[in-house]
């Protein structure tokens, strides 16, 4: 059935193509790579020694992270009072062998030192065998993510595992949160270097190279170097870091990684997602840590040349993007994001096109952002991070303004004056951009927008917000992260949520859970999806989807930002209201789940493909956006509200 309706929304040259790169690189990755030795290291690094190594990978400019620490700590006593607190805390979590994963609090110290590396720990379940389940793993996840594939695995190895929170483990947020300690208590800078030094040996030791579950996805190992890198820049200087044994380590995992990744592209399926585009984050993250190694040049090429391709496939001329899930907009701006930063740490320029469509997918965050902050939960949810500098809640996309305004030099982007949420915003680009950013004045308060390519539609009056799922499905229509729920819609009162989706409890660990909940949110006939698929949380729906009236988006008109103005907005509140309500007369109030986290919601997976479990969401009776007027026909009107305009941001447009 999938395959079927595969062939009849995808070229049949790009299904080929796929299925040949998919036989190759499967065949292929029954050959684990091997880490250059440590000769080869000193002789393709221009190292006389492994000391001399370790002085040069101490110099700066190799990671996502701002040059100047001494700024940076000066930043956070003088901006970002309880910053300093809050990043001690975590690092001392970290050290005690307790996480942050999906909101929850989870103990991974092994008995004797060291981590957990390849268990889940939810699920408390034995280690898996690196000889047998590792090597499944490796075959069937190589160059991509197939998540019909992984509840098998996990039955063929009798256990009720979840691979995301293992790769959560593994991909490093501890380290970087070791690294933010260090710099903002610069006295107990040396204890987290040794602390970084000692679990990074201990991951070496414990995932070799390409075998095990760490390696079983190119995504993570990607994003595992991005972290990597971040902790080691933050920490440098330290006698920890100028040891020339872990200054070899350290190049051989760089150089094995970006191998790795460069070998097993994840390309090859129907149509590419965000495990592409992290992929060529990675390359680019290993060609800033080591500009110097004879490979770094292709694997910056190819970063480059990939960034550029995959943000106009996997982007709308909206500003959102193509996953058809909002909170997948978050992990894809964080993506494109880091790979501009890291584009510039190689010296490689991205190009116009490139930075005018990331600062719409920042204009596009601004307007779907409700009042407080938080995303709505339409599709999949991804509690992912790149810039993993700070714990945010699952939801939390504020902090994206303040580092938009930084990178594309548009301080209107923000909401708020001050520092507020600009943390990522001074680890990445200084303490230069944030003085920049306090001088700027904020923008106004977005009105309703809508985003027919993305199929988002996002209603503002007083003090309701209502944001409604309505379009057609995500990743030209493939499905992606899209859901069955359409004419779905989240609605805020006051800045409280009143109408939500429960979300998906877990994602492979317990397939009766998670099947209940896709019954639970959607239309069914005879206890099946009125969209059947495969795949567990993928959509692959065959109909149209309804569509609300609305202006569609062009190249040249600002992504789905609408003004603020009573000109514009005075057109909308009849249209918005009355067709909202006309659209959304179905829907599922809140539910109870499992977790909790700060804000009321926890991530149940990672990566991607689980939804988001909520609790006290308010009022959990079925709702519907009041509005007596009829259905109007007048279009949602849409503008700039931008004052101060940067290179990159859409031109004006008079409102009407």
């Amino acid at each position: 059935m999938l395959e079927h309706y595969l062939s009849a929304r995808v070229p049949p040259a790009r299904l080929l193509s796929g299925a040949v790169r998919r036989v190759w690189r499967r065949a292929r990755a029954r050959v684990a790579p091997t880490p250059p030795r440590p000769a080869d290291i000193l002789a393709g690094m221009q190292a006389a020694s492994a000391e001399a190594l370790a002085l040069q990978l101490a110099s700066p400019g190799r990671a996502l992270v701002a040059y100047d620490r001494v700024a940076l700590t000066r930043a956070l006593a003088r901006h970002f009072p309880g910053e300093a607190e809050r990043a001690i805390r975590r690092a001392e979590q970290a050290l005690a062998g307790r996480v942050s994963i999906f909101g929850r609090q989870v103990d991974i110290a092994r008995a004797g030192g060291g981590i957990h590396w390849q268990r889940d720990p939810f699920a408390r379940s034995p280690l898996f065998d690196r000889t047998r389940d590792a090597f499944v793993l490796r075959i069937r996840l190589a160059g991509r993510a197939c998540a019909q594939d992984e509840p098998a695995v996990a039955q063929t190895s009798g256990r009720a595992v979840d691979p995301r929170a293992v790769w959560a483990v593994g991909r490093g947020d501890h380290w970087v949160a070791l690294g933010c300690a260090g710099v903002a208590a610069p006295e107990q800078a040396a204890r987290y270097a040794e602390a970084f030094v000692e679990s990074l040996r201990d991951f070496a030791s414990e995932n070799p190279l390409g075998v095990g579950l760490q390696w079983a996805s190119p995504m993570e190992a990607a994003l595992r170097l991005v972290c990597v890198g971040q902790a080691h820049a933050l920490l440098a200087g330290q006698r920890a870091l100028e040891d020339p044994r872990y200054a070899l380590e350290l190049a051989q995992l760089a150089v094995g990684t970006a191998r790795l990744v460069a070998a097993r592209l994840e390309d090859d399926g129907a149509v590419p997602n965000n495990h592409l585009v992290a992929d060529h984050v990675g390359l680019l993250a290993a060609a800033a840590l080591l500009p110097e190694w004879p490979e770094a040049p292709r694997w910056r090429a190819a970063g480059a040349a990939g960034l550029r391709r995959e943000i106009m496939a996997q982007t709308h001329a909206d500003g959102t993007s193509f996953e058809g899930s909002v909170p997948y907009h978050r992990l894809a701006v964080e993506l494109f994001t880091a790979g501009a930063l890291l584009a510039r740490r190689a010296r490689v320029r991205l190009g116009t096109p490139y930075g005018r469509r990331l600062a719409w997918m920042y204009s596009a965050t601004r307007s779907l952002l409700f009042t407080g902050g938080e995303l709505p939960q339409l599709g999949d949810h991804d509690s992912g991070r790149v810039l993993a500098f700070r714990e945010r809640p699952a939801l939390s996309a504020g902090y994206l303004l303040p580092l938009g305004a930084a990178v594309t030099g548009d301080p209107t982007l923000r909401l708020h004056a001050g520092a507020e949420d600009a943390e990522e915003a001074l680890w990445t680009c200084g303490a230069v951009a944030v003085e920049r950013l306090l001088a700027g004045e904020p923008g106004p308060r977005p009105g309703s927008a809508t985003f027919p390519d993305g199929g988002f539609h996002v209603l503002r009056r007083g003090g309701a917000e209502v944001a409604i799922s309505c379009g057609r499905n995500g990743q030209a229509g493939v499905g992606g992260h899209s859901h069955n729920d359409k004419l779905a819609f989240e609605l805020r009162l006051g800045g409280e949520l009143v109408v939500c989706d429960p979300g998906s409890p877990c994602y492979t660990s317990d397939p009766a859970a998670r099947a209940w909940s896709g019954r639970h949110r959607a239309r069914t006939r005879r206890s099946s999806s009125t969209a059947p698929n495969r795949r567990p949380s993928h959509t692959a729906a065959r109909s149209r989807s309804p569509t609300l009236r609305g202006r569609r988006a062009s190249p040249s008109r600002p992504p789905g930002r609408a003004s603020a103005s009573r000109a514009s907005t005075r057109g909308t509140r009849a249209s918005a209201w009355s067709t909202g309500a006309r659209s959304c007369s179905t829907t599922t109030g809140c539910s109870s789940s499992t977790g909790s986290s700060a804000r009321g919601s926890t991530s149940s997976s990672y990566g991607g493909r689980s939804r988001t479990s909520r609790r006290d969401c308010g009022r959990s009776r079925q709702t519907r956006p009041g509005g007596s007027r009829a259905a109007g026909r007048t279009p949602m009107r849409r503008g700039s509200t931008s004052s101060a305009r940067s290179r990159w941001a859409p031109p004006r447009r008079r409102a009407r």
